[in-house]
């Protein structure tokens, strides 16, 4: 009988350890706090042709969302760093610049469009902004023509050709007008070897 007894008070002893044990198991170590960076905000907002989606940039990716409000959707996900999306007049495809390199993509799924060749950018985010003509055959923008030039002008989406109009200057900005008839540019006068906002403009 005392040896029962003293089995019974063993065998709950070591329950009660176990069951005790166990227990701070279960509890979950709460991760250390830590600070992020802040993100920015959305980029290069752009309003669809039927005017209910609005593409843009975000955190280094092209995001769509509805133009009420609403989810955001993922169309470009990379690792590089897109910005300047810009509507086909048809709104099925999206051209943007990742990285200096022109990429369209198809809208809704953002499936890659093959380009004949491929166009770079001009290296200033301010300059790399994007335009499809009336006709959706070419794109208006930035070319970097050469190490030492870059030009506004036509890339032909069919050919691949780029046809220049005007140079660029450090922080040139253009908008093609509604009927695609007209290029509104604007350069800083800065004579050469000065900085913009040092000594110049």
């Amino acid at each position: 009988m005392k040896r029962r007894a003293l089995a019974l008070l063993g065998t709950l002893t070591i329950l009660a350890f176990v069951l005790h044990w166990s227990s701070g198991e279960n509890q979950k170590v709460q991760p250390a706090s830590v600070k992020t960076p802040r993100s920015i905000g959305a980029i290069h907002p752009r309003l669809s042709p039927d005017g209910q989606t609005i593409a843009f940039s975000y955190q280094g990716e092209i995001w769509t969302s509805p133009r009420a409000g609403g989810t955001m959707t993922l169309l470009t996900p990379s690792e590089g760093f897109d910005t300047e999306p810009a509507w086909s007049p048809d709104g099925q495809r999206i051209a943007f610049v990742r990285g200096g390199t022109v990429k369209i993509v198809g809208f809704p799924g953002g499936i890659d469009v093959p380009l004949p060749k491929a166009a770079n950018t001009g290296t200033m985010i301010g300059v790399n902004r994007l335009e499809f003509s009336a006709d959706g055959k070419r794109l208006l923008g930035s070319f970097r023509l050469n190490p030492n030039e870059s030009q506004i002008g036509w890339f032909d989406l069919t050919t691949g050709d780029i046809v220049p109009l005007a140079p660029v200057k450090y922080f040139t900005r253009f908008a093609l007008s509604p009927d695609g008839k007209s290029i509104a540019v604007s350069n800083p006068p800065d004579e050469p070897g000065q900085q913009t906002g040092n000594d110049g403009s």
